[in-house]
C-alpha cells in the first residue's frame, strides 16, 4: 500500500468517514470483528461499508447518525424507573465524585 485518503462529510443527521487505500484490496467484512468500530457504530444506529477490490484497494465508509436513537413508541424515560437513591447515585456520578464520597453522602452532614 502506498496511499491512504481519509475524508469525511458532515450532513444535519450524519457524519460518513471514509477511508480509501491503493492496497491489495483484500479486507473482508469479517476482518472487522467483535468489539471494533462496527460494534460500536451498531450501537448508535450507524453501519459501517466495505468494498474491496482485489488489485485496486478497498474503501470503508463509517455513517455515524447525530441524534441517538429513537425509543420505541411508548416507552418510558430510562430514568423514569429509578429510585430516589439510585437517582442521588446516578448524581454524584455525573458530577465525578468516587465511591467513598457517594457513599459518605448518603450516610453523613459533613466530610471526614
Amino acid at each position: 500500500m502506498s496511499r491512504v485518503h481519509v475524508g469525511w462529510r458532515l450532513t444535519e443527521h450524519e457524519l460518513l468517514a471514509t477511508v480509501r487505500d491503493d492496497g491489495p484490496g483484500a479486507l473482508a467484512t469479517c476482518d472487522l470483528g467483535a468489539g471494533t468500530v462496527r460494534d460500536r457504530l451498531d450501537v448508535l444506529g450507524g453501519r459501517i461499508d466495505l468494498e474491496a477490490v482485489p488489485g485496486w484497494g478497498t474503501t470503508t465508509t463509517a455513517v455515524m447518525p447525530l441524534a441517538t436513537p429513537d425509543a420505541p413508541a411508548g416507552a418510558a424515560h430510562p430514568l423514569a424507573t429509578l429510585g430516589e437513591r439510585e437517582t442521588e447515585v446516578l448524581r454524584h456520578l455525573a458530577l465525578g465524585h468516587r465511591n467513598r464520597r457517594i457513599a459518605w453522602n448518603c450516610t453523613s452532614a459533613s466530610p471526614r
